[in-house]
């Protein structure tokens, strides 16, 4: 798969645009920015689906279900590393790099484990790591590059949102955008790893 096709799939359509435009404000409003979590779910649902268009916005009360599992599952995958902080920073530097090590791993693994979720539409399927991790080995070749640009882009959204808060809402819409790319690039890996 190519990466323009991940990137640029949002801008085929003008209703789209629209849908993408909605996500972007939302996005932008604490705490109702929390569905966005959902949507992102939603945008997994449809790569797993093999849909090419991105969710609508409508359907509220599944949108802040699945934020909230996701929410869950996000928080249960990085706990983890969070419990190793105090433990890990007493370590001069390959603390500080074990610990971000843990990090990016246990973040590879939390749209794989929503994926779970999404296929099944129960929150065990999420927590089942040997069946997580066997997902993940399946898809590792082209989720990496993915998974590792969208972490980094992601840190520069989250970097201007804590450096320069002023331009929040740039920040905002930067992880938005990486997170409609990332999950639906995930749902679709997921897909194609099961016709293997």
């Amino acid at each position: 798969m190519e990466w323009q096709v991940f990137v640029l799939y949002p801008f085929r359509d003008p209703r789209e645009v629209k849908k993408l435009l909605i996500g972007c404000v939302i996005c932008i409003v604490p705490i109702i920015n929390i569905i966005v979590v959902g949507y992102f779910m939603a945008c997994l649902s449809n790569g797993i689906r093999g849909r090419l268009t991105l969710p609508d916005w409508n359907n509220w009360q599944d949108l802040a279900r699945d934020s909230l599992f996701g929410l869950m599952i996000l928080a249960v995958y990085l706990l983890i590393p969070l419990i190793l902080v105090p433990f890990l920073m007493i370590i001069p530097l390959a603390g500080s790099l074990l610990l971000s090590m843990l990090m990016l791993l246990a973040g590879m693994l939390v749209p794989i484990a929503m994926g779970g979720y999404v296929m099944t539409c129960d929150i065990q399927y999420a927590f089942r790591l040997p069946d997580i991790i066997m997902q993940a080995v399946k898809i590792i070749e082209h989720y990496i590059p993915i998974y590792l640009a969208a972490a980094f882009i992601i840190a520069i959204g989250l970097a201007i949102i804590l450096v320069i808060p002023y331009l929040s809402p740039v920040g905002a819409v930067i992880i938005f955008y990486t997170g409609i790319i990332l999950f639906r690039s995930t749902g679709m890996l997921i897909r194609d790893s099961r016709y293997k």
